[in-house]
């Protein structure tokens, strides 16, 4: 099943976003921990290769501290007691 959802998910095929597609298409929870072992074990056979994209990461890093600046800002002095 998680192959299928891998195929599914094409371009878009995250951990997270092929962990919903199963939840959706099988109308059950899919814990963490069972999905994971299961796509750790298919990769030491081959059937999947993980793919890590540090800049797709860094940039959402950017993104994230961008929005919390923003929430942030004009709070210093009531958060200091001010």
């Amino acid at each position: 099943m998680i192959l299928l959802a891998i195929l599914q998910r094409a371009d878009d095929a995250t951990g997270l976003q092929v962990r919903r597609e199963l939840e959706e298409s099988a109308d059950r929870a899919v814990s963490k921990g069972a999905f994971y072992t299961t796509l750790d074990r298919l990769e030491r056979k081959g059937y999947v290769v993980r793919d890590v994209r540090p800049p797709e990461g860094l940039a959402e890093l950017r993104k994230s501290r961008a929005a919390l600046e923003k929430l942030w800002r004009g709070l210093g002095g009531l958060l200091e007691g001010a």
